[in-house]
């Protein structure tokens, strides 16, 4: 862009730069062209003071979403740990749980006593290769009896006797 002082003397009619030439003594007009000059200088430091502030506050997002993605990862940590120690509790509780139904249940059926026939239907059943649980239901034994007349009367040791 250019500025041209004028001296209110000289017409206006005419252009600055034809009156420059058709006259050597040129002092009438002043055209000076100091924007032009600078401004691609003023431009290109303009875009890079944008680019380098673009860039900082990109930086500092990408900053700040690694710090929250950080704390979010500790607190997903902590919450598997604590839930892996309610686990933990609740599964030897459930273990203790088990044993004691399990008591309760071999308390109840030593009171109950065997079924009529009971031990002699159960030895027959551990000859014919009955399962623990097998003898147990049937013949209303205890586990630790029923698992005893299984070792003792078992197929397994019928042929180790017939085999002498």
């Amino acid at each position: 862009m250019a500025w041209i002082l004028l001296n209110p003397d000289v017409p206006a009619s005419l252009p600055a730069h034809r009156f420059c030439k058709e006259n050597p003594e040129c002092n009438q007009y002043v055209i000076t062209d100091m924007f032009n000059e600078h401004s691609d200088w003023i431009l290109s430091a303009a875009r890079t003071a944008l680019m380098a502030v673009t860039l900082l506050c990109f930086a500092l997002a990408f900053a700040s979403w690694r710090r929250s993605g950080r704390r979010d990862m500790q607190g997903l940590t902590a919450e598997t740990l604590a839930l892996s120690a309610l686990t933990q509790r609740l599964g030897t509780q459930i273990a203790a749980l088990e044993a004691r139904i399990e008591d309760r249940t071999q308390l109840v059926a030593a009171a109950a006593g065997p079924a009529p026939g009971g031990y002699e239907v159960a030895l027959q059943m551990a000859r014919n290769g009955a399962g623990m649980e097998q003898i147990v239901t049937s013949s209303g034994l205890a586990r630790n009896e029923a698992q005893l007349l299984a070792r003792l009367h078992g197929p397994a040791v019928m042929e180790r006797v017939a085999g002498k």
